[in-house]
């Protein structure tokens, strides 16, 4: 069962509905004016730098331990 926003969940007998919220991690690439890869790497760390919305990755889904879960109240 997988609800999308603002669809109704129908549920089987016994059964419950839950939000799992799975924790992934993405690459956001920056293009900043650096003299060295690690005055790059500080001038991002402090705020400075253009975003390059296309070139947003996924990366890898971190362990399942690290997701949270709650169960969807009023639905069905």
């Amino acid at each position: 069962m997988s609800p999308m926003p603002g669809k109704e969940v129908t549920l089987v007998s016994g059964k419950k509905a839950f939000i799992v919220g799975v924790r992934e991690v993405h690459v956001q690439p920056y293009r900043v004016l650096a003299e060295t890869p690690e005055e790059a790497v500080r001038l991002v760390a402090d705020g400075e730098g253009d975003i390059l919305d296309a070139d947003f990755e996924y990366s890898h889904t971190l362990n399942p331990d690290t997701w949270t879960v709650e169960e969807m109240r009023g639905a069905g």
